[in-house]
């Protein structure tokens, strides 16, 4: 998946660019494990829940993976924060020859079935919708009932722990950190085992529950707040007529 995320093939690669949907599938399956391709190299974030839980039980539990990532050849620590969808964090970056090469083949097959899409000049069309989150579901088979019953036990553990782990905003009344809620998703196995499934299930939570009409409210970019060290996203309930943010 990295290997494919490392630029479109024809196309300059700019970040986390490009037009294939199997790439930005990729690149969107990368940050969800903190972790991001660049011009330099794979940016894999310090500290990762997502790693952690990833490496519990194998011989890189307990951080081990983070030393073994350092010891590969040409990988370097970077002192300054890198913003991932989880927060910011210092990373490790692994050089681009150190990944396997891709199947740009694999790539682009796979994308066409993923998007009903035809083939354009070697690269699969993008079908209309195909990288939203209401359509993926469909595709994954998630029936409503199941969507709505995560729904519901996703803002039971938010207003849970609201009072225990959250805080007093003047304006908004009290907020909670959103990665903070996630990882008590996580605990409450809000989707299950898989890491990787129930973070899925988690956003799609955030999206229903912070949606207008929904019951919460996120802020839109990183905010610095007083008693967290980096900018972070945070969540609070609405009040009654308020618009989200």
């Amino acid at each position: 998946m990295a290997a494919e995320a490392q630029h479109n093939p024809g196309e300059a690669h700019d970040g986390l660019s490009g037009t294939d949907t199997y790439l930005a599938q990729a690149h969107a399956t990368l940050a969800a494990h903190d972790m991001r391709i660049e011009r330099d190299g794979l940016y894999v974030k310090h500290h990762s829940p997502v790693i952690a839980d990833i490496m519990k039980g194998t011989d890189w539990d307990n951080g081990a993976w983070q030393g073994m990532l350092k010891r590969l050849k040409g990988a370097q620590a970077r002192k300054n924060v890198v913003r991932f969808p989880s927060g910011v964090g210092r990373v490790t970056v692994i050089p681009l020859e150190r990944l396997p090469k891709p199947d740009w083949e694999r790539a682009r097959a796979k994308a066409k079935d993923t998007g009903n899409g035809q083939a354009n000049d070697g690269q699969a069309a993008r079908a209309p919708g195909s990288l939203d989150i209401d359509d993926l579901d469909k595709r994954c088979g998630h029936s409503q009932q199941d969507e709505a019953g995560n729904h519901k036990q996703a803002l039971d553990v938010f207003k849970q722990i609201l009072e225990t782990a959250g805080h007093d905003d003047e304006k908004r009344g009290r907020v909670l950190l959103w990665e903070e809620w996630r990882l008590a998703c996580r605990a409450a196995k809000l989707g299950g085992e898989d890491p990787l499934l129930a973070r899925q299930v988690f956003d799609r939570a955030v999206k229903a529950l912070t949606a207008p009409d929904g019951p919460l409210a996120r802020t839109s970019t990183l905010e610095k707040v007083p008693w967290f060290e980096y900018p972070c996203h945070i969540v609070w309930l609405k009040k009654q007529g308020e618009p989200r943010v």
